[in-house]
């Protein structure tokens, strides 16, 4: 709601040439008094007209009197009207500079939501991508198969976290069907209450400590030969023992093949380790394993 209109404070709202002008407009009034008074002041005493040329003194005294008074008013309007006028100006362009303020700042407000959006949309898309189930097609098992069969036939404890998600559970049925394919004595573990993994990405060629001239090429070449596929894979050595047990509880063997395999279940040599969280997640971080 707009106050009330305030008029502009001017003062006297003269300039110095207005100021000799009402000067000498006094001086002319002064001096026709001085002229005609004392005839209007005996005119007064006695009751009598003055005089023709006192009238017209008096009448010149009264015009010059008014018209100095209405140049002081011409004067105070034209100063307002000045002050007015510079006041609508000064409010316009602080206006103007508002609006352009608004107007930067609406567009920077507009640039960030398209940048936010964007990013949204960035984000969106590697989650989606991450979220995508992924598994191995015909030409992937194809090229597997064909790496597999340059090396001996030999053992490999297939261990799966988080079996439980289907992209996880699916994923090792098909990479354990490829090495019973190529006639690799395979088992299938199931991690139980198992608190520690080896650290790395969501596969894992891994070779047990003692085997790493033996075994690491083999390793390395499947983790590249799944890196091509789309398929996060790495390699791990010497961070497990062979010929030992697994920790009872810890893991359980759900499949073996042939029927018959190692009697004791001791760790082979080599393993590949499967962890679904790495599939919808960021790679796990590395992980102190705990103190004996």
């Amino acid at each position: 709601m707009n106050g009330p209109i305030r008029k502009p404070k001017i003062g006297l709202g003269l300039g110095a040439l207005e100021l000799w002008s009402i000067g000498f407009g006094l001086i002319v009034v002064a001096g026709v008094l001085l002229e005609s008074g004392p005839e209007f002041w005996q005119s007064v005493r006695h009751w009598k007209i003055p005089s023709r040329v006192a009238i017209g003194g008096a009448m010149v005294a009264l015009g010059v009197f008014g018209e100095v008074a209405i140049g002081v008013f011409i004067a105070r309007s034209a100063k307002r009207e000045q002050v007015e006028s510079s006041e609508r100006i000064s409010e316009a362009v602080k206006a103007t500079a508002d609006a352009n303020d608004r107007a930067a700042q609406a567009l920077d407000r507009a640039t960030k939501a398209e940048q936010a959006t964007a990013e949204a949309n960035l984000a969106r898309v590697k989650i989606e991508q991450r979220m995508q189930p992924r598994h191995l097609d015909a030409e992937g098992r194809k090229a597997l198969l064909g790496l597999l069969g340059k090396y001996p036939k030999m053992g490999i404890d297939v261990v799966v976290f988080e079996q439980h998600i289907p992209e996880t559970h699916f994923i090792s049925n098909q990479l354990l069907d490829c090495f019973i394919s190529v006639g690799w004595m395979c088992r299938l573990w199931e991690s139980r209450r198992a608190k520690y993994r080896l650290p790395g990405p969501s596969i894992i060629f891994a070779v047990a400590s003692g085997y790493e001239g033996e075994f690491m090429e083999l390793a390395s070449a499947l983790a590249r030969a799944l890196k091509e596929l789309g398929l996060d894979a790495g390699t791990s050595a010497g961070l497990f023992s062979a010929g030992s047990a697994f920790e009872p509880g810890d893991f359980e063997m759900v499949f073996q093949h042939p029927g018959v395999l190692f009697h004791p279940p001791t760790v082979v040599a080599f393993r590949l380790q499967i962890g679904a969280k790495e599939f919808t997640a960021m790679p796990l971080r590395p992980v102190t394993p705990p103190q004996a």
